[in-house]
């Protein structure tokens, strides 16, 4: 079974923006960052202890190969 994951707003815009950035810097690159966000938060909902809590149940996951 799968735990939510709930993303704040500000989280949500910063997503956006992100990928909005990427799309600025090379066509379609912004399309790739979406796809491996949305990876990471199914493993994330998935395996949610494979990441580390960093204020009560608030977890960081690092985009794999996107600063």
């Amino acid at each position: 079974m799968s735990t939510p994951v709930i993303l704040r707003p500000e989280a949500t815009q910063d997503l956006q923006d992100a990928r909005n950035w990427y799309d600025g810097q090379q066509a379609g690159l912004g399309d790739t960052f979406a796809a491996r966000a949305a990876d990471t938060l199914d493993r994330l909902g998935q395996l949610p202890q494979l990441y580390a809590a960093v204020w009560q149940y608030v977890r960081a996951a690092p985009i794999s190969r996107y600063p």
